[in-house]
């Protein structure tokens, strides 16, 4: 058992990346509580991994931002088909600073930064070939230019919690190991699978 789970996390992902066939270890499913006190689930792409937690990414005034900044407890469920690797997490999100958000932005490829520009994600579409025009009009606007980051593109470090790997085994026996963090010391604790 090791020590520290975010090193941890970090080898297993190596180990699902190695063998993917399609790059996707990085998805991952955010949890929110919404303000009617309902949860909200969706897919993200995890951004980085850093010594204080999980950096995740985003328009800042979404549903999403809207919820982490209203109730900043989060959790985020990673799904690792060809390890069979299952580890949720549960922590509190911190806004990460502009500087960050901009580097993360600027990791994007030039479609999806584009995309940030001329989609209000998530708001009411009336009409699809709007925001088709939209797109156009940004690409207009930074050809041949450095796009940068919108004002409401920003981030939040999930600082975890708990973690818990779930390692599935033929015998079903799976191995299911808790780590907790208290006045930021680890502690773990194996669970029935």
């Amino acid at each position: 058992m090791r020590q520290n789970p975010l090193e941890y996390f970090k080898e297993l992902y190596s180990k699902e990346n190695a063998l993917a066939q399609a790059n996707i270890p990085g998805a991952c499913c955010v949890s929110t509580i919404g303000k009617d006190g309902y949860p909200n689930a969706r897919f993200l792409a995890l951004k980085d991994i850093n010594d204080k937690g999980f950096i995740i990414t985003g328009p800042l005034s979404t549903r999403k931002g809207d919820e982490i900044n209203s109730v900043p407890k989060v959790s985020l469920t990673f799904w690792w088909p060809i390890i069979e690797v299952q580890i949720r997490i549960q922590g509190n999100a911190d806004q990460i600073s502009p500087e960050q958000a901009s580097k993360y932005f600027h990791e994007r490829p030039r479609e999806s930064q584009l995309t940030s520009w001329a989609s209000r994600q998530g708001q009411p579409l009336d009409n699809p070939a709007s925001l088709i025009k939209k797109l156009e009009e940004v690409k207009l606007q930074f050809q041949d230019k450095e796009i940068p980051c919108p004002k409401d593109w920003g981030g939040f470090c999930v600082i975890p919690k708990r973690i818990e790997f779930l390692e599935f085994s033929d015998e079903r026996l799976h191995t299911r190991i808790l780590y907790t963090n208290e006045a930021d010391k680890w502690t773990t604790e194996y669970l029935q699978p």
